[in-house]
């Protein structure tokens, strides 16, 4: 993941990749849960 921003945008850009992180985070452990699920 790559984020270019200028100085004013930073804040903006860093609270988007937070967000995307925290989203992805879900989506990984959903995906662990399910495989866990499977093996049992």
């Amino acid at each position: 993941m790559v984020a270019i921003s200028i100085k004013k945008d930073q804040q903006k850009t860093i609270n988007t990749i937070r967000l995307l992180f925290d989203y992805f985070k879900e989506e990984i452990e959903n995906l662990i849960n399910r495989k866990s699920d499977d093996i049992t």
